[in-house]
């Protein structure tokens, strides 16, 4: 096969069609790959932000708890 520039110019038409249509679903679902990297990127931040939401949470309950034992030891 020859090449010119990366085409091959004595592959039959039916084969660069086909290779065309695959290369076309190749792109597609390479563009749905990144679709849905970019969701699970989002979820794993919404996830990242709601656990340290939830360790501010406990350490603000913590400090409450705490406070309330000192104050009613004090009594």
């Amino acid at each position: 096969m020859a090449l010119d520039g990366g085409v091959h110019h004595d592959i039959p038409r039916s084969v660069r069609q086909n290779l065309d249509e695959m290369t076309s679903e190749f792109e597609w679902l390479l563009h749905e790959v990144s679709v849905l990297n970019d969701m699970l990127k989002s979820i794993t931040d919404a996830n990242e932000a709601m656990y340290h939401g939830l360790v501010e949470l406990v350490q603000r309950n913590a400090i409450h708890y705490w406070n309330i034992r000192i104050i009613g030891a004090a009594f």
